[in-house]
């Protein structure tokens, strides 16, 4: 299922084609900022320094150009709508050309083999090397299809009136390839990748999409409401929703109620999804339901399904999202379906409504579920609720997310590891106040690691590892040894065998292949 997309938020913000003079004062220098622990040399970058701060960068591995917007920033975080978009070569170090931007216009959408820009109503494909436009369409491209060279977004009218026909896109030129009614008034909730020509939208509903022609089936539901009651609605502030639902999610605006829906679940022939009425199964192909089951009005709201032998598992979190908050909606629970027959087996309610599931983990055939103030396990294999571990709230103001593998720690003999991968039988629970508590299988409290700096995985290239805290970054090898320190933080990217870094104006160009022992291949 795995297949990348380029995705843009679907916002009326970003980017305005106003001059094409080309700036001269785009700075570089080649610096030293480290040493291979290994090899004992020098590592060597470039720095570059632009006008302004620097908002968003992309590498075309293919011309040698950056694409870098800024952004005029203030005193006290204030910034200005307007910035500028440099196409920068790197070979010549040159600016091929510029564009001032007006950032309450319209977006960029960049891909190794287009740059989109998004003004106003209309899209339009930019040469690379000269900035011309190469064609305009009514349309604001969203998604970018890098394998099939098309895009996909809606159909606009005058007065920035965005319509519920989505369109393919040529990308090559620019012509309408397919049509399709998908309507958006209750947002995006999940783009997924069944093959290579074969997507899954939920939009009010499941839409299956062959990118080639258009055609597909879709299934209308309830994914969001827009009337509600203040008074049954509570904010989650500062909550850090670890697992989240794992999709992609947008919204139309403030009053909207919505991701009242799951992920997808997919077998080879079967498609299994749930919004805020009902959990159904399709058949993958045609879109013919083969059963649904009704859920408990008012319950259902941003939910995961988890498949465990014959089973299907609803694990519903009791949140909901509006606008970009997370808030309590519904009531958490698990419920249980036989996946031939649709058959509710057992759902079992959690009943405090403010005290919502907040992640989850599998280990085997044990499901463990944390709230603020608990943890609770329940076997997958069973179907029986086996143990409840209450956490005082006080001494650690509450749980928030059961560690991912990508938090790393030094350990005694100065290697850098994965806490989760070193003990994978166990659980570790993150708290609010940065305890890492470690469980075994029933829930016994074994240690409290504190007082350590964590360092999260952000990026990985072959076997190398780039593990981030405050405004540096370890690289460690295959064997987690560390092969240098490198001054950037999480705004980082890899293109090729580039890694880039922004800070404030500043773009570091590091390359890669200084990191790796010369006696050893990558």
């Amino acid at each position: 299922m795995n297949k990348s997309f380029l995705i843009a938020l679907l916002v009326l913000s970003c980017l305005q084609s106003i001059a094409q003079q080309p700036y001269t004062t785009v700075l570089h220098n080649h610096v030293i900022i480290g040493e291979n622990l290994i090899t004992k040399q020098d590592i060597q970058a470039t720095e570059y320094f632009f006008p302004h701060h620097i908002r968003n960068f992309y590498f075309d591995t293919i011309t040698g150009y950056l694409s870098v917007q800024t952004r005029e920033q203030f005193e006290r975080g204030r910034q200005s709508i307007f910035g500028d978009l440099l196409i920068y070569d790197t070979e010549s170090h040159s600016v091929k050309w510029s564009k001032e931007i007006n950032y309450a216009d319209g977006f960029i959408l960049q891909s190794t083999r287009n740059l989109i820009e998004n003004l106003r109503n209309r899209s339009h494909r930019l040469n690379i090397h000269n900035g011309e436009n190469m064609w305009t369409i009514r349309n604001n491209i969203v998604i970018i299809d890098e394998l099939n060279q098309i895009g996909m977004g809606y159909r606009t009218r005058p007065l920035n009136q965005i319509t519920n026909t989505l369109q393919g896109i040529d990308m090559k030129s620019g012509d309408v390839l397919w049509q399709r009614e998908v309507s958006h008034d209750l947002g995006w909730n999940g783009i997924y990748g069944i093959n290579d020509t074969t997507i899954f939208i939920v939009a009010g509903g499941l839409h299956s999409i062959n990118l080639l022609n258009g055609k597909g089936w879709s299934y209308e539901a309830v994914t969001g409401i827009k009337d509600h009651s203040a008074s049954v609605l509570t904010t989650l502030a500062g909550l850090a929703f670890g697992a989240a639902t794992g999709v992609f999610f947008w919204s139309t605006g403030y009053n909207l109620i919505g991701n009242l829906v799951s992920d997808i679940l997919e077998d080879d022939n079967s498609i299994y999804f749930t919004c805020s009425e009902k959990i159904t199964r399709f058949d993958k192909e045609t879109g013919r339901i083969i059963w649904f089951n009704i859920l408990p009005e008012g319950m259902a709201g941003t939910s995961r399904l988890i498949e465990y032998d014959s089973i299907v598992f609803l694990l519903n979190w009791g949140i909901a999202h509006r606008g970009n908050q997370i808030i309590h909606y519904g009531k958490p629970f698990l419920a249980s379906f036989d996946k031939e027959t649709g058959i509710r087996k057992d759902l079992r309610v959690f009943f405090d409504e403010k005290n919502s599931i907040l992640d989850y983990e599998i280990l085997d055939s044990l499901l463990f579920m944390i709230f603020r103030d608990k943890i609770v396990s329940f076997s997958l294999k069973s179907g029986r609720f086996l143990k409840e571990k209450p956490i005082d709230p006080e001494d650690t103001e509450g749980l928030v997310v059961f560690l991912g593998k990508h938090i790393y720690m030094l350990d005694e003999f100065d290697h850098f590891i994965s806490i989760r991968e070193t003990e994978p039988s166990k659980l570790f629970v993150i708290t609010q106040n940065r305890k890492i508590l470690q469980f075994d299988r029933d829930l016994n409290l074994l240690s409290q690691i504190q007082d350590k700096t964590f360092y999260r995985k952000h990026l990985k290239s072959n076997k190398l590892r780039f593990l981030a805290y405050e405004n540096e970054t370890i690289v460690v090898d295959s064997q987690n040894k560390k092969v240098t320190k490198l001054p950037i933080t999480f705004n980082a990217m890899i293109f090729g065998d580039k890694l880039y870094a922004a800070d404030g104006k500043k773009l570091l160009e590091i390359d890669l292949k200084q990191l790796f022992d010369t006696n050893t291949k990558p």
